[in-house]
């Protein structure tokens, strides 16, 4: 922290120049359905519940019959889950926002490369679930906030919370990906007598298409965890300038 301290002092009356600018398109994946154990880490997160708290109100959402078994490690969705979504996607953001490829065929493929080590009985049994999702109710899903009008009984809040994650983190797994535009600025400080000199860089991020972020940005309330695969690809060839503007100077304060 000292030192710097010191080299902001040094930099005081130091010109800034542009020393490379890029500028690239990134695209992040949707999150895939919950499984028993991401359910559990985003219960957790998100509404503070234990382990234990959180297999109690999936136990109950389940008899009620609005969601799938709980307990499972496969994130597939059945097909008529995938429909439901879909229509729950379509209904609520619209077409442009429905994946153009199905986002189940990664799975099914990855699924079928680790059944390749598994027993017929393990095979069976890993078939016969399939991911964390609302139950399908005339046709679709029950959204959130009419979950209780459509059991004719209450729920408590907790279950409403809950119920409200695997929703959104369903519909959020059938939807394109968020596609940003990141821009990374080089700058260079020189001393006076350029005795002393200072790189910095920064980077910043625009939203150009929200995605599968619209549905975890909805009226019912979801932030993105750290089980959500939020790796950043480049969709676009990087743009890259080289001092666009050495004459900038910057004030410091």
């Amino acid at each position: 922290e000292e030192a710097c301290q010191e080299l902001q002092e040094k930099l005081k009356d130091a010109k800034w120049e542009v020393q490379h600018t890029s500028s690239k398109q990134l695209q992040r994946s949707p999150p895939v359905p919950f499984i028993t154990s991401t359910l559990q880490q985003e219960a957790n997160s998100k509404l503070g519940l234990s382990v234990s708290d959180t297999m109690r109100v999936a136990q109950v959402l389940y008899e009620a019959g609005y969601i799938t078994y709980m307990r499972t490690d496969s994130p597939i969705l059945s097909d008529d889950g995938c429909q439901a979504a879909d229509s729950e996607v379509t209904l609520l953001f619209g077409e442009d926002f429905l994946s153009a490829t199905d986002p189940q065929m990664k799975l099914k493929e990855s699924k079928r490369t680790r059944n390749k080590k598994k027993t017929n009985v393990e095979n069976r049994v890993e078939e016969s679930h399939e991911a964390i999702r609302p139950a399908i109710h005339d046709g679709g899903f029950v959204e959130p906030s009419k979950l209780e009008l459509h059991a004719r009984q209450s729920f408590s809040t907790a279950s409403k919370q809950l119920y409200n994650l695997i929703y959104l983190r369903t519909c959020a797994s059938r939807m394109k990906e968020q596609v940003l535009n990141q821009t990374s600025v080089t700058v260079l400080a020189s001393t006076t007598d350029e005795s002393i000199q200072a790189t910095f860089t920064v980077s910043g991020s625009v939203v150009i298409f929200q995605g599968y972020t619209r549905a975890l940005s909805s009226p019912y309330i979801y932030t993105e965890s750290a089980d959500i695969s939020s790796k950043a690809d480049t969709i676009d060839g990087t743009v890259e300038t080289e001092k666009e503007d050495p004459s900038l100077n910057l004030e410091s304060k």
